[in-house]
């Protein structure tokens, strides 16, 4: 196994607020965000993610477009990552142990020693502390895999929540939740604890990202959006979108432009 994976480099910065948009080539990395302060925006090509709070691992590899930045200016977050290469790689994908998504944990603090522990097996750089920092990082893989094998069968109710709230515009949350035996309370309480934001700021945090996709991947005009959207009128959906963002949607799309 130790033949098998070449650790490249490892790093953690507690005040990140940079901007990564970029495709890997010959390397991957295993990536891990807590403290997270405006909002953390992370795409892989079309898939998008809306990181508000809490912690999360999420994984970079050949293939996909990378990219991942705060949502409002002024954003920021603690970030740790480890980079590596080799075939051990895709034998983690294959046996099922490689996130393929973003992954929201628990116990933070417990994680996030045992990836300060990693970087710093990684940059001592002597034989046995790289040996220690793949049994180490494969470790912690196997430990990501067993939590998302405990909490699928869990989270089949917020499964059916999201379908519903994507379908609803505008979602009728009193509705959702006496065709789900719950009531108001319980639901908003439960999908808080799951998601660690409420309905209407999942609603709203979707409505921003599906807006920042139109806005650089379209030329409609921005009544055009706003009603695509839901929204009533695009004076509203521009002080929204300024507010969730930190810019107005034309000064947003003319940024997309310029990269």
């Amino acid at each position: 196994m130790r033949e098998e994976l070449v650790l490249l480099v490892a790093a953690g910065n507690p005040d990140n607020r940079g901007i990564v948009d970029k495709q890997l080539h010959g390397y991957a990395t295993i990536q891990f965000v807590q403290n997270i302060r405006g909002g953390f925006y992370l795409s892989y090509d079309e898939d998008k993610y809306d990181l508000q709070s809490g912690s999360w691992f999420f994984p970079a590899h050949p293939g996909p477009h990378l990219r991942f930045h705060a949502q409002k200016a002024g954003g920021c977050w603690h970030h740790r990552y480890i980079a590596f290469t080799g075939p051990l790689v895709e034998k983690w994908r294959g046996a099922g142990i490689w996130p393929e998504k973003p992954q929201q944990v628990s116990e933070a603090e417990s994680y996030a020693a045992q990836m300060d522990a990693l970087i710093e097996l990684v940059r001592a750089g002597d034989r046995l502390s790289r040996w220690r920092a793949v049994n180490g990082l494969e470790g912690l893989l196997l430990q990501l895999a067993v939590a998302r094998a405990q909490t699928a069968g869990e989270n089949e109710w917020l499964d059916a929540v999201l379908e519903r709230l994507e379908d609803q515009s505008p979602p009728n949350f009193a509705r959702l939740a006496l065709d789900l035996g719950l009531s108001d309370t319980a639901l908003r309480r439960r999908f808080k604890a799951a998601t660690g934001q409420t309905m209407q700021e999942w609603v709203l945090n979707r409505r921003i990202s599906a807006a920042r996709a139109l806005l650089s991947d379209s030329e409609a005009p921005l009544r055009v959006i706003a009603a695509q959207l839901g929204y009533r009128n695009e004076y509203f959906f521009s002080r929204q979108f300024k507010a969730m963002v930190g810019v107005a949607p034309g000064a947003f799309r003319r940024s997309r432009l310029r990269t």
